[in-house]
């Protein structure tokens, strides 16, 4: 499936009732262009081995082992208790132009991903906010390994009030999935205040032309 519009005149607002779009369904192919998508609030629930994350994904929610595809597309003033603009359950995404701002969440102000891969090229994470952990991003993984590319994309300002929710992005394989890990990024820039990296295990991450601002990286250690 794919849609075409212009993010400039093309807005779909969720009203804060529920999650804006939501995809579920092994095998699907979508692909989003020149869209905005506003005031979505969380709805959907992630079944992860440690339970149930309710209300995830206040813009957009994939589910399944499928793809998502964003190109030209805005995500902004999404709500939610994780994913404030995205949630990923088994579901990969590819950003490309997009932007992600000024979304909200107790945890994963941008995305949350579970078990989900993601590819950034030439696109903007700003100004997303969190009371918890990963201002920006949050990646979990319990059955596969991590897969996070960035390249030409840029992550700043996002906004967290605890001591690790100050990094903008975490990583977190739990546990045989870490000895597997495979993280590369590149040509990735961090910048803000408080950390800009934030993993929970070391094993197999790949950092290839990294900057960033303050506390670059931070080692949360393994339950």
């Amino acid at each position: 499936a794919s849609m075409n519009a212009s993010p400039d005149t093309t807005v779909l607002y969720g009203g804060n009732m529920a999650t804006v779009l939501s995809m579920t369904g092994d095998g699907l192919i979508v692909e989003i262009q020149d869209l905005s998508i506003m005031n979505g609030s969380g709805s959907e629930t992630i079944e992860m081995t440690s339970g149930s994350m309710p209300e995830t994904g206040g813009g957009l929610f994939c589910s399944g082992e499928s793809s998502l595809a964003l190109d030209g597309v805005i995500l902004s003033q999404n709500e939610a208790e994780a994913g404030g603009a995205i949630a990923l359950d088994e579901c990969s995404l590819e950003l490309e132009t997009s932007i992600i701002e000024s979304n909200t969440a107790a945890n994963a102000g941008g995305i949350m991903a579970n078990n989900s891969d993601i590819s950034m090229n030439q696109s903007y994470i700003s100004e997303n906010e969190v009371t918890g952990v990963a201002s920006a991003i949050y990646m979990y993984a319990d059955e596969d390994a991590l897969n996070f590319e960035m390249n030409e994309s840029l992550i700043s300002d996002n906004i967290a009030s605890t001591t690790f929710g100050g990094s903008a992005v975490a990583l977190a394989a739990w546990p045989a999935a870490a000895a597997d890990n495979a993280t590369t990024l590149a040509a990735l820039c961090l910048s803000g205040p408080g950390g800009s990296l934030l993993w929970a295990t070391l094993t197999g991450i790949t950092i290839s032309a990294l900057h960033g601002i303050g506390h670059n990286f931070l080692r949360k250690p393994p339950r």
